[in-house]
C-alpha cells in the first residue's frame, strides 16, 4: 500500500508495515518491538505528527494545537502554532 505523501514523509521512521500475511502473527510482531524500537517510533511520530493534522478554517479538523501550516495567519489570529516547524 502507497501512503500519502510517501514520497515527502519518513514513514518508515514512525510506522510498522504490515502485510496481510502478517496479520495471524500481528500480537507477536508487536511484542517483538524493543522499548529502543518503541522509543525511535514515538519520538518520530511525535516529530511528524503535525503532517497529519488538518485545520478547521480549511475544511478539516484539528485535534488540539492548530494547523500545520507554519506562519497560517489563522492560526496566528487564534493562537495555534504559527511559526513551529
Amino acid at each position: 500500500m502507497i501512503q500519502h505523501y510517501e514520497d515527502v514523509l519518513p514513514y518508515e521512521l514512525f510506522s510498522i508495515r504490515l502485510t496481510n500475511e502478517d496479520l495471524p502473527r500481528l500480537r507477536e510482531l508487536l511484542r517483538a518491538v524493543t522499548d529502543e524500537q518503541y522509543r525511535r517510533l514515538l519520538e518520530n511520530v511525535l516529530r511528524y505528527h503535525r503532517a497529519f493534522s488538518w485545520a478547521a478554517h480549511a475544511g478539516g479538523q484539528v485535534s488540539g494545537r492548530g494547523c500545520a501550516r507554519v506562519g497560517c495567519a489563522s492560526c496566528t489570529a487564534g493562537g495555534g502554532p504559527a511559526g513551529q516547524a
